[in-house]
């Protein structure tokens, strides 16, 4: 399903690459900051150098102004992106419906087909860009952050690598979870869609039976198993979530050795005043997105149970 995805990228190959390039920028961007703090703190300030002082302030002022036009870059023509690839897959999925078989149609309700047509292809356009955008600023954003947070202090560097693992099991498990839940959401809204379908095109028939109370009970029936569903979901996105308490535990480890950090720089010339605020800022910067396995899961389950129709099952 993965390599059927990706190809929908090559006719926009130009906007990806626009995408990823400003993503890349953006996160080195924001790695020049706290670099920058770190010199001013360190040397220019203690020196009461002025001009160096301003020259690192209009860096930085630089470095934010360069960021937010990446940003607005990436913002607008990713999601261009996205939306044209979402365009691609729903007519590619509505041209193959044209061509299947009557017994396909007998087999398959109405509600459910629009659901996938419709709904499983709406975060697409989100999607599309956001997943490989997220995980490239990660990368980037991991190993710059690392190699400058070495640079500053191997051994606060090592506390913040000691979860970095965990994380990753973690959301690497709960993702799965969360991409089977996303597809019972998904089918539960498609049992949903098909309700109102039958409800509405048999009308006349509902009415002249009095059958509106047995109506109402199906779709009561169906709306319950969509909320059920749907409050799984929930409960298993907040246990992904919560996991994300191991950036915080790494900087209470971090906070603990700022007394000590103190201490070294006051005896250790290698430990240099000024090391430790550019650190605590570069750390956050060091942990895995929890957003990128939340956006594949849910994109993970839209598409192939659009690619899964697609194929006639």
């Amino acid at each position: 399903m993965l390599k059927r995805f990706i190809k929908y990228y090559k006719p926009h190959s130009r906007l990806f690459i626009l995408d990823m390039s400003t993503a890349s920028g953006a996160s080195l961007m924001a790695i020049v900051i706290p670099f920058s703090t770190r010199q001013l703190l360190k040397t220019y300030i203690p020196d009461k150098d002025l001009n160096r002082i301003v020259i690192t302030l209009g860096i930085m002022l630089a470095a934010i102004i360069v960021k937010a036009v990446f940003d607005y870059i990436r913002v607008r023509w990713g999601h261009v992106l996205g939306v044209r690839m979402e365009a691609d897959m729903r007519a590619d999925i509505f041209s193959h419906i044209q061509k299947l078989s009557f017994t396909y149609f007998d087999n398959v309700k109405t509600g459910h087909l629009m659901s996938r047509i419709s709904n499983d292809l709406n975060m697409i356009a989100e999607i599309a860009h956001h997943c490989p955008e997220d995980l490239l600023i990660s990368v980037v954003m991991m190993i710059g952050a690392f190699i400058v947070m070495f640079n500053f202090s191997v051994p606060l560097a090592l506390i913040t690598l000691i979860p970095i693992p965990i994380m990753l099991a973690w959301g690497i498990f709960y993702g799965g979870m969360m991409r089977k839940g996303f597809r019972r959401v998904r089918k539960r809204i498609a049992d949903i869609n098909s309700s109102v379908e039958n409800s509405v095109q048999g009308i006349r028939e509902v009415k002249s039976y009095a059958n509106e109370c047995e109506e109402i009970n199906k779709f009561e029936e169906v709306n319950f198993n969509f909320r059920i569903a749907k409050e799984k979901m929930y409960k298993i996105m907040a246990t992904f979530f919560c996991g994300n308490v191991f950036p915080e535990s790494k900087l209470f480890a971090a906070g603990n050795c700022r007394r000590s950090m103190a201490d070294m720089e006051r005896t250790d010339s290698h430990c240099r005043s000024g090391r430790f605020p550019a650190f605590y800022s570069l750390h956050i910067k060091a942990d895995p997105k929890a957003r990128f396995l939340y956006r594949a899961a849910s994109a993970g389950s839209g598409s192939f149970r659009a690619f899964r129709r697609s194929d006639g099952h």
